[in-house]
């Protein structure tokens, strides 16, 4: 491990399992901070710019937390087909309605990241493309059912069932549609 990453103690401000799960796969040491900012932008925002918005302004929302010796992580991650944002599902029919939607075609999953500390700020996104195969209504029904997918942007998690059985192809990085792109962040982190 390189000792770049241990010399400012790292705050996800994240309530995201996945994003937890990833850092301790990559081996990055982190605390996990709350961080209740309404997720709201402006309908005037290009929707591909939406995560960094987002994730910039998770980080402000935080940054007063902020010690010498710290930095904070936000991140935010969006399903976009065509020019349509796809949020997280607010109940079971918008999850059947988004992952209709979805079956055979392709979208983009796009990650927002800022990483912050009291005196520098980073913020970068990664984009995917994710190609579903045909879903029958009886898989969507099924999925929703047993996989509660309401915490998650598209109504999907690829690491779950829906996932590993019914996607065709990526084109991207696998991490950034889990919800952290964690190759920038190691990369940014590298270089703080």
């Amino acid at each position: 491990m390189i000792d770049l990453l241990y010399k400012k103690k790292l705050l996800l401000a994240s309530k995201s399992p996945r994003r937890s799960d990833l850092l301790k796969a990559a081996n990055i040491p982190f605390k996990v901070i709350t961080c209740d900012w309404d997720e709201t932008f402006d309908d005037g925002i290009d929707v591909k710019q939406v995560p960094q918005y987002l994730s910039y302004h998770k980080a402000l929302h935080v940054r007063d937390q902020l010690k010498e010796d710290q930095i904070i992580l936000t991140a935010d991650t969006v399903v976009i087909m065509g020019n349509r944002l796809l949020g997280k599902p607010t109940n079971k029919k918008d999850a059947i309605s988004t992952l209709t939607t979805l079956s055979d075609a392709s979208h983009d999953v796009i990650t927002g990241i800022t990483v912050m500390s009291t005196n520098k700020t980073v913020n970068a996104s990664c984009t995917s493309t994710v190609t579903f195969g045909k879903l029958l209504k009886s898989e969507i029904n099924d999925y929703v059912t047993e996989y509660n997918p309401f915490d998650k942007a598209g109504s999907y998690g690829i690491q779950d069932w829906i996932g590993i059985c019914k996607i065709k192809s990526i084109k991207g990085s696998y991490h950034n549609i889990m919800g952290l792109p964690t190759h920038i962040v190691y990369q940014i982190l590298k270089v703080w």
